[in-house]
């Protein structure tokens, strides 16, 4: 529900430039302070109701209303973090809703197909906003801008350039020292005493990668952790995908989920600050804890599972 109303909040904020708490610039961030943490939080979301929507035989149109629906709020973050790490999440539970569940690709040709309508209409409701483009353009042109406008290509190069800057002054910082880092959270004050021309009095709090940032601020000490629980949480995941006994059919849609939402957020933490804002953070120690139900309560003896 939350994210229901939310939805209808980014619309808004889109198409009007009104009712923004934090401003951006023709870019929906509804109560989150950047669309990028939104779009992290819309991936989270998404997700499961994907998961259901596979799984399940009853409210399939109003489902597929609401997949639509808030994958059209996470276009209007135009956050190319949330849309890739989207793609990932996608693919692999696709690939395990196939491969391993051998379910029916009715359902996922539906997604995929709610996707690319959701994408079209966007597109089309983005070119009436165009002002750079007139009558006298060619079609081919007026796609070309449209596309660059939305996923802001015009802007790539300084915002990639910006970030390597980041990353280099977080490297440095790391390689003097690597173990136990400098302090969680203190990325900012090195980033404001380190910092080179042209980036002189800019401010940021974040590396704009959080395993970077983890690395520099808490060392390797904070950092392995971190990696311990992807690895595991993957290896548990191939564990039980793989397990000859038949799978409770009850956990498919958790399974799903946390596979697509999990898969998400560890790819956007790679070009953003998703492991700090308390919102993501509590959805994912969610996730974690319906991880740890799911795969790793099950036990598993000499090849055979049982349910505790």
């Amino acid at each position: 529900i939350l994210f229901l109303l939310l939805s209808i909040w980014a619309i808004i904020q889109f198409y009007t430039g009104e009712f923004y708490i934090v401003p951006w610039s023709k870019r929906s961030n509804t109560i989150f302070y950047t669309p990028n943490t939104y779009a992290a939080g819309i991936n989270l979301v998404l997700f499961p109701l994907i998961a259901i929507y596979l799984l399940n035989d009853k409210y399939r149109r109003t489902l597929l209303f609401l997949i639509g629906l808030i994958f059209f709020t996470l276009l209007l973050t135009k956050s190319k973090g949330g849309w890739v790490s989207f793609i990932i999440g996608l693919i692999l539970i696709s690939f395990i809703y196939l491969h391993f569940f051998k379910l029916e690709l009715k359902k996922l040709s539906f997604i995929v197909l709610t996707i690319c309508f959701t994408f079209s209409f966007f597109l089309l409701t983005h070119q009436f906003q165009q002002t750079s483009v007139t009558s006298q353009h060619s079609l081919k042109e007026k796609i070309k801008v449209d596309i660059a406008n939305i996923t802001r290509m015009n802007n790539v190069v300084n915002k990639s350039a910006y970030r390597l800057v980041l990353y280099e002054q977080a490297w440095e910082r790391i390689k003097k020292k690597p173990i136990v880092g400098h302090g969680y959270h203190n990325f900012q004050y090195y980033w404001l005493k380190d910092q080179q021309p042209p980036f002189r009095n800019n401010h940021t709090d974040f590396v704009h990668n959080d395993y970077l940032q983890i690395w520099m601020e808490t060392g390797l000490l904070g950092l392995l952790p971190i990696f311990a629980l992807i690895f595991y949480f993957y290896y548990s995941l191939y564990r039980y995908c793989k397990s000859k006994e038949v799978i409770v059919r009850n956990n498919h849609s958790y399974l799903l989920a946390i596979s697509g939402g999990m898969s998400a957020y560890f790819a956007h933490a790679m070009v953003d600050f998703v492991f700090y804002p308390c919102f993501l953070a509590l959805v994912f120690s969610a996730y974690l804890a319906v991880s740890n139900k799911v795969l790793f309560d099950t036990k598993i003896h000499n090849g055979s599972r049982y349910e505790n």
